[in-house]
């Protein structure tokens, strides 16, 4: 019998839901099931509520974590971008259940997150929002690990109860195994922006940031219609193609396409890096210390520390002396 995969798509303000939201993507997994949701948006030709809506049709269960926020807002439907998934999700008939925060748990988001962690500018369609939710499927959660109590529970009954078609490993491996991935990803991501913190620490000043650079090597892998082309250079040098963005960071479609020009011009043609490359290059400058990662109108959003513009600074005192030598 063939392994049946369910794509669970995850929908939540993001700021002060990090916390649930990763305990819920901890769940999924573990049940053998895919999560989707925000972290997985990029831009492209589609508006942002067509990449949400079409998400939510390829997924097989819809998962809503209400907290204390409403959220960004759609311009048009002047609603919030969580309340609209929701209604999608009902409108499309999807097998759907949400998990509301009790009062305990934003009441102890405010000594972190202080006004971030409720509700200011749409109190009203919130309290509205909430009151629809809370008169369907609904569970209220103290904690994370009531939530991920919650969430377990109503996943095994919805596999129970519901006939769905799911991703069977023989006939769909390729997009099931890279939304798992995507989420190691950015499990990695987390990971060494913990580390930075640390390696600042051992790091007495951005020159010691510099000697490590220098001996990182990383083949960058091309792909174009024409075919896969490959360009080894340093991360030094690759890095610095970003200054552009250095003093207001930047999208990571913006930072690609820097580093894709980079190496077209290396190789003398119109090359992009691939995803691949993209996420081992945010990986490595985030663990270094160079970069932190922000979601910001969901999307990944580079912004480079201190040691990243130390490292901007002295590739253009370096490039001004060799000017000058020359």
């Amino acid at each position: 019998m063939n392994e049946r995969k369910l794509q669970v798509f995850i929908s939540s303000t993001y700021e002060d839901m990090k916390a649930e939201r990763q305990a819920a993507v901890e769940v999924i997994l573990q049940a053998g099931h895919i999560p989707a949701g925000m972290e997985l948006f990029s831009a492209g030709d589609e508006s942002q509520l067509e990449t949400i809506r079409r998400w939510i049709d390829e997924s097989d269960v819809f998962l809503l974590i209400l907290g204390g926020r409403y959220g960004s807002i759609e311009p048009k439907s002047k609603k919030s971008y969580i309340q609209l998934e929701y209604e999608y999700a009902i409108e499309r008939a999807k097998p759907h259940f949400a998990i509301v925060a009790k009062d305990n748990v934003t009441d102890a988001k405010l000594a972190t997150l202080k006004s971030r962690a409720i509700e200011t500018d749409n109190k009203e369609k919130l309290e509205k929002f909430k009151k629809t939710v809370m008169s369907k499927i609904c569970r209220l959660y103290c904690d994370t690990a009531e939530l991920k109590l919650y969430v377990f529970e109503k996943l095994s009954e919805v596999v129970k109860h519901r006939e769905m078609t799911g991703w069977v490993r023989d006939t769909a491996p390729t997009k099931a195994s890279l939304l798992q991935d995507l989420y190691s990803v950015q499990k990695e991501l987390r990971e060494a922006n913990s580390k930075l913190e640390e390696l600042k620490k051992n790091s007495s000043s951005a020159w010691s940031v510099i000697s490590l650079m220098d001996d990182l090597y990383e083949s960058f892998d091309l792909r174009s219609e024409a075919g896969d082309k490959t360009l080894t250079a340093t991360y030094y040098d690759v890095f610095l193609e970003l200054s552009p963005l250095a003093t207001r960071g930047g999208y990571h479609w913006e930072v690609s396409e820097l580093i894709s020009n980079y190496m077209s011009a290396q190789l003398g043609g119109d090359y992009s890096i691939s995803s691949e490359t993209h996420e081992h290059i945010t990986i490595e400058f985030a663990a270094i210390g160079l970069i932190r990662i922000e979601e910001r109108e969901r999307n990944v959003f580079w912004i480079f520390t201190q040691a990243g513009l130390a490292l901007f600074r002295h590739g253009r005192h370096t490039k001004s002396v060799s000017k000058k030598g020359d």
